[in-house]
């Protein structure tokens, strides 16, 4: 599962809902050298994705109330839990919410599957598909323009008119006659179909526990010294070479 990073705005009410507004994701360049297109992220609206403390699965914040792609890019409306039972859980959505509140905590990050990707006029990966699997709230964002934009409360503060900063993604293409790779990628590259190449995407934003059932398939079609180049491949996309 790859992340991106975006910030936080909130926006003043009269009741303690907990309401947070946020670009998820503006499918600009982030830190890492990535874009995620907008257009291309799927996500059901039936069943949304959940709201989680720095990307820790057993960290649940709330939930998403609603998601919506906009010419300024992946809109969201969560909602921080509010415990009436004293828990490990009551104590960090209290903390969270406190730190959102004070602008401490002020920027989200999109967790997602990679599908597909293609590489813009700059060598930048753009991720042309992908599925959201996870939005979390984060301390320390990867990309700049995350950020929350608004929050409800019953302290009716205002909201901050703080200029968002910019966003970044990642995004690589796959066209039918290769993918043009830095120096180091083009070497690992040779020889790899299109459909190895993507598999390598899958696994180098992956979590690490996933990236073993991602390759096992492939490993007992095509035996080792292939998943070697793929695992080579993918460990250049995640930069290690």
């Amino acid at each position: 599962m790859d992340r991106i990073f975006q910030n936080i705005k909130i926006k003043a009410s009269n009741s303690e809902q907990r309401i947070i507004t946020a670009i998820a994701n503006s499918g600009v360049l982030d830190r890492t050298g990535e874009i995620v297109s907008i257009a291309g992220i799927t996500y059901d609206p039936k069943n949304l994705p959940a709201l989680l403390w720095q990307h820790k699965h057993d960290q649940p914040l709330g939930r998403i109330l609603s998601l919506s792609k906009t010419a300024r890019g992946l809109e969201m409306t969560a909602q921080i839990a509010k415990y009436e039972t004293d828990s490990e859980l009551k104590q960090l959505s209290d903390s969270v919410w406190e730190s959102v509140k004070q602008g401490v905590i002020k920027s989200c990050s999109i967790g997602f599957r990679p599908t597909d990707y293609e590489k813009d006029s700059t060598g930048a990966i753009v991720w042309t598909s992908s599925e959201l699997l996870e939005v979390s709230l984060v301390s320390v964002p990867a990309e700049r323009g995350a950020n929350i934009t608004g929050f409800k409360s019953n302290e009716n503060r205002k909201t901050p008119s703080t200029k968002l900063p910019e966003k970044k993604h990642t995004v690589v293409k796959l066209d039918r006659g290769g993918v043009q790779l830095p120096p180091t990628r083009d070497i690992v590259a040779d020889g790899l179909s299109h459909q190895e190449k993507l598999l390598a995407a899958q696994i180098a934003y992956a979590d690490p526990a996933k990236r073993k059932t991602l390759l096992e398939p492939f490993i007992n079609e095509f035996g080792e010294d292939k998943a070697n180049k793929v695992r080579l491949m993918a460990d250049s996309l995640r930069g290690d070479l």
